[in-house]
Formats: structure tokens, sequence, C-alpha cells
């Protein structure tokens, strides 16, 4: 048997305008109203959305992992081959500096999360109370305003929290190119060790950017 999904928060807020842009009779501002919150009381959806939050945890403590091991890994090539290659120094620290900044936009991933759930909030609370209350055609007018200055908003925190994770896996990417190269130049195995490292810088920029799409920060 076919399952019919729930409209999307995107559908429901266009569904708002069309409905918005013709009179309504009671039972079609019910109807909508009740079509509105479905898609939070399917439990399937609940379900995959909390099993999609575990997911993007679960590569969130990956990635945080690999940034420690990279970072142990520089801090034994230095302490034993860094009197031979002074250079490593440089690479560990600027290594800490990825790491700091992972840190930093992972904590402030949560503000936007607050940000989406305050507008979600918002939306939920407010605009679909004041469309189950038209009344007159100016009600009307009203809430078509007020939808369409909701739906321009612009989400600033969100957007730059995209930005900075992509920034960051491009800057691990270089970084890798950088080190693999450095190595070549040298010409020498430093050890197993070091290609351990590559290899790990390498899977991390992956993991970084795969995060950053389950994440879904918005580019608006």
């Amino acid at each position: 048997m076919t399952t019919i999904s729930p409209p999307s928060y995107e559908e429901t807020l266009a569904e708002a305008k069309r409905l918005l842009a013709q009179p309504l009779t009671a039972d079609e501002k019910i109807e909508f109203a009740k079509e509105a919150i479905k898609v939070l009381e399917d439990d399937e959806q609940v379900e995959q959305f909390e099993k999609d939050i575990e997911n993007v945890g679960t590569a969130a403590i990956q990635i945080d992992q690999a940034f420690d091991r990279v970072n142990r890994g520089f801090k034994d090539m230095v302490d034993n081959r860094g009197r031979d290659f002074p250079e490593l120094a440089g690479y560990k620290k600027e290594w800490e500096s990825y790491k700091e900044r992972w840190v930093k936009y992972l904590w402030d991933s949560r503000d936007v999360a607050s940000e989406m759930s305050a507008t979600l909030k918002r939306y939920d609370q407010v605009f679909l109370d004041l469309i189950e209350n038209i009344k007159t055609d100016k009600d009307r007018e009203d809430i078509i305003q007020e939808l369409a200055q909701f739906s321009g908003e612009k989400h600033g925190t969100a957007a730059q929290m995209a930005i900075n994770f992509r920034n960051l896996e491009m800057d691990v990417r270089h970084f890798g190119e950088r080190f693999e190269a450095y190595l070549e130049q040298k010409k020498v195995e430093l050890d197993q060790l070091a290609t351990d490292l590559k290899v790990t810088i390498d899977k991390l920029q992956g993991q970084i950017s795969t995060w950053n799409e389950k994440a879904c920060f918005p580019s608006f």
C-alpha cells in the first residue's frame, strides 16, 4: 500500500500563501491548520528525524576523534623527528588551528539549531493561529503581508555556518596536499606514522564535507 507523506515545511508555506490569496471558508482554514501540523504527528517522519540527529552526532564525534588522532600523530613526529625535520612543528601548529576552528564551529552550530527551531516555532504558534482566526478580508491581507516578510527573512547565522564548514573542509584538503608534497620533496620516509596521518587527513576532509551536508545548514 502506498503511503502518502505529509507536506514538507516548504510545501506548507507555499500552500499557506496560495490559500491566503483567496477567500477562505471556516472549513478550509481548519483543514489547512490540520495539514500544516501533520508532519509533526507522523511517527515515521519523527523517528527518521531522530535518527538523522543521532547520525549527525555520531559523525561529529568521529570527526573530533580524527582531529585528535592527527594532532597526536604530529606531536609524536615532532618529538621524535622534529630536530631533523623542523618544518614538522609548523605543520603541527597549523593543524592545531584547524582543530580549534572545528571545535568553535561545532559549538556555534548550536546557535544555528536554536535559530531554526525558533523560526519554525514562530510559524507554528503565530501564523497558524492567525490563519485559524481570519474573519475579514483585511485579516487575510495582513497575513499575506506577514507571510511574505516571513518567507523572505535571511538566516545569516545558518548561511555563515555552512560557509565556515566548507572553508574548513577546503583548508584541510589543501593542508593534506601540501603535507604530501613536503614528504615527497624530502624524499624520505619519515616512518609509517606519516603515511597513516596523510590517510587520516584525506578521510577527515571527506567526513567534514559529509557532516556539513547531513547537518543541513541552509545557504540562504
